[in-house]
C-alpha cells in the first residue's frame, strides 16, 4: 500500500468515475485502473464494483476512506515535522547584501525575519553585486540582495527575483560650497573630491560619464567598500558621493546632507534577490525571501539597470 495509491483511490471514490478521476489526477485511465488494482491486491479485497455507469464503492472501499484520509494527514504532519527539524539544523543563513540596500530594505526585512524565526541566525556580508552573486553560484551564500546589475550575466544557475526600485542621487554636506553656485553641472562637480564604493568599478563608471561630456573627471579621493565610511565622508568633508536615497534618509531628515540634481548622474535600479536555481530552499530561507518581498513590494522591472559596479 503506497501513498500515491491511496491518493488516487480517494479521488476515484469521490468522483465514482475512473475517467473523471484520471482527468483530475492528470494521468491516463489505464494507469489509474492499474494503481487501484495493485492497491486491491495488497489489501486482498475489492474496493470498487465496476459498472456501465462508473464505479461504486464496496464495503471494504467505504471502510478504507477515513483510514486513507488519516494516513495522508499523518504523512503531511510528519513532513511538516521534518521541515521544522531541518530548519533547526539549518540554524543560520548566509546572506550577502550590497551596501546601498543594507541600511534600508534589508534592515527592515531582517527585523521582521528575526521576529518570525528567532531560532535562526544571519551571517551577513556586505560587498558589490558582482562578488555577491558569484558567491551564490558557488554555494558560499544562500542569498544575495543587491541591485539588478547589467554586468551580471544571465545564467541557468541563478534565480532572480526583481523587487521595487531604488533611486540613486549625488549627495554632499548641507553646507557644501557647491550649493552656492548658481548652476551645478558636471564641470562644477569635477572641482571637488569624490568618495566611491570601488575605484576600479564605480570610479571608472563616473570617469566615462564625465569624459563623454567633455569634462575632466574629478579626483576620487576616497575609495572604500564601507557605506558608513562614505556617508561619514560626505557629512564631514567636501566629498561628493552617489548614494541610494533610502540609505541616507536619516542624514537627510537631520539636514546633514543634501542631494545634487544632475541629469547625467541620476540612476534608478531594481533591487533583486539572487538564489541558486534548482536548489532546495529551507523554511528559513523562504521566510527571509518573503520578508524582503514584503518590505520592497514586488513590481515589474521597467527601470534602467545600473551599469557595471554601480550597485
Amino acid at each position: 500500500m503506497e501513498i500515491q495509491q491511496l491518493k488516487r483511490f480517494l479521488v476515484a471514490a469521490e468522483t465514482n468515475n475512473l475517467h473523471a478521476a484520471a482527468a483530475r489526477l492528470n494521468i491516463t485511465q489505464p494507469a489509474l485502473s492499474q494503481s487501484i488494482k495493485k492497491l486491491e491486491e495488497s489489501l486482498g479485497e475489492p474496493l470498487f464494483l465496476r459498472g456501465a455507469r462508473g464505479v461504486e464503492l464496496t464495503e471494504a472501499g467505504r471502510i478504507l476512506i477515513p483510514r486513507a484520509q488519516l494516513i495522508l494527514k499523518c504523512r503531511d504532519h510528519y513532513a511538516q515535522d521534518l521541515d521544522e527539524l531541518r530548519t533547526k539544523r539549518e540554524s543560520r543563513l548566509r546572506v550577502g547584501v550590497a551596501p546601498y540596500f543594507s541600511r534600508s530594505h534589508f534592515a527592515d526585512a531582517a527585523a521582521r525575519f528575526m521576529s518570525a524565526m528567532p531560532g535562526v541566525g544571519l551571517d551577513v556580508i556586505e560587498d558589490q553585486a558582482l562578488h555577491l552573486v558569484k558567491q551564490v553560484q558557488v554555494g558560499e551564500l544562500d542569498l544575495a540582495f543587491c541591485g539588478a546589475n547589467s554586468a551580471i550575466e544571465a545564467s541557468d544557475t541563478l534565480n532572480v527575483m526583481p523587487l521595487s526600485p531604488a533611486r540613486y542621487a549625488l549627495f554632499a554636506r548641507a553646507a557644501h560650497p557647491v550649493f552656492q553656485q548658481r548652476r551645478i553641472d558636471l564641470e562644477s562637480l569635477s572641482e571637488y573630491p569624490w568618495a566611491v564604493h570601488d575605484r576600479e568599478t564605480n570610479g571608472k563608471h563616473f570617469e566615462r560619464i564625465f569624459r563623454s561630456h567633455g569634462v575632466e573627471p574629478p579626483e576620487f579621493s576616497v575609495s572604500t567598500r564601507s557605506l558608513p565610511v562614505i556617508v561619514s565622508m560626505v557629512c564631514k568633508t567636501d566629498c561628493i558621493a552617489l548614494l541610494a536615497e533610502d540609505s541616507v534618509r536619516a542624514e537627510r531628515e537631520l539636514g546633514l546632507i543634501k542631494s545634487i540634481h544632475v541629469p547625467q548622474i541620476e540612476i534608478e535600479t531594481l533591487g533583486a534577490i539572487y538564489t541558486l536555481a534548482d536548489a532546495p530552499q529551507s523554511k528559513a530561507l523562504k521566510s527571509l525571501i518573503a520578508e524582503l518581498c514584503a518590505v520592497a513590494a514586488i513590481r515589474e522591472p521597467k527601470l534602467r539597470l545600473v551599469e557595471s559596479g554601480s550597485a
